[in-house]
């Protein structure tokens, strides 16, 4: 067995480091930096065996198969893992987005308002924002940046398309 961690957001949280997952199939956690250094062994490379000798070698400290395993079981458990049972939860999460229509919001009332009134209209300012830039866009890339910040280059960028009626968004 050769485990792979999938591609997860990792930031320091005071000693430790806070895991979220982008794209939203799997709880945030709390790891410890040694938890962490074994998540960078799981690149799909390795046996378990493997693993707790790289991790031996990197910390000084032995770790169990048991243990290992253990962890594996519980990475695996919140889809953490680049496997067959995550490929799954992914169709099936994609399964349901495309049959509702929409994604919900999952900034509302952070980086954008939560009203629909407020909401419209912080749309409506942002998009004349950019109403004095002209192309001929056949499609647009567009940063992921928090609206309050970027507000002028979603203008330009978004005004590009405004009035049309996208295939895909």
């Amino acid at each position: 067995m050769k485990p792979k961690v999938r591609f997860v957001d990792i930031k320091p949280y005071g000693e430790k480091f806070l895991l979220s997952d982008p794209i939203g199939i799997s709880p945030p956690l709390l790891i410890t930096p040694d938890l962490l250094f074994i998540l960078s062994l799981l690149d799909g490379s390795r046996e378990i065996r493997e693993v707790q000798v790289e991790f031996l070698k990197g910390t000084g400290k032995i770790i169990a198969s048991d243990e290992l395993l253990e962890i594996i079981k519980f990475l695996d458990e919140n889809f953490l893992l680049y496997n067959e049972r995550f490929i799954s939860k992914l169709k099936e999460e994609r399964q349901k987005l495309f049959q509702k229509g929409y994604r919900e919001p999952s900034h509302a009332g952070e980086a954008y308002p939560n009203e629909p009134e407020k909401l419209k209209s912080f749309i409506e300012n942002t998009l004349q924002d950019g109403e004095n830039f002209q192309e001929n866009a056949v499609g647009i890339i567009v940063p992921h940046m928090d609206l309050r910040v970027a507000n002028k280059v979603y203008g330009k960028v978004y005004s590009l398309i405004k009035g049309k009626n996208p295939d895909l968004v």
